[in-house]
């Protein structure tokens, strides 16, 4: 069977780390978006791959068994907290983005209020990033507000 240029990647990530192993969230930091499909290729290929859960949101990949010792344990814990940062904030975006795709104005008060606190222009350049034309206006009447519109 013939292996895809990210199956040898992953392959190539996976013999670095020997025994260390390699994580989910090193597999999504190196841009492999699909790391399990290429694992489950590799598997069926004769690799032997072990998987071993960390916590709930870390999965540590090595070829043969993994030696995992305090240091190493203490980085993935860290990593898991990092993983609910990004986790949570992307819900935030995208609870903004279900209030702004009325494509009505919405004030920056009244998202905050709406959602919790938050910074905005994070967020709306964030959902830009993701390709999104989203309008913002200054209000002149009140110091520091701003209305924002989704266009498309």
């Amino acid at each position: 069977m013939k292996l895809s240029s990210q199956d040898n990647k992953v392959l190539y990530y996976l013999q670095m780390m020997g025994d260390q192993g390699f994580t989910n969230v090193e597999f999504l930091g190196k841009k492999i978006q699909r790391y399990s499909a290429c694992i489950k290729r590799l598997r069926d290929s004769g690799f032997y791959i072990v998987t071993t859960r960390v916590t709930r949101h870390i999965c540590l990949f090595s070829l043969g068994k993994p030696k995992i010792d305090k240091g190493l344990l203490e980085y993935l814990y860290g990593l898991d907290t990092k993983r609910k940062r990004y986790l949570k904030r992307q819900r935030l975006i995208w609870k903004v983005f279900d209030i702004l795709s009325d494509g009505k104005w919405h004030q920056n008060i009244k998202l905050t209020e709406d959602i919790g606190n938050l910074r905005l222009g994070p967020v709306i350049q964030q959902l830009r990033s993701y390709g999104h034309r989203i309008d913002v206006e200054k209000i002149s009447n009140r110091h520091g507000s701003h209305r924002y519109r989704l266009v498309s």
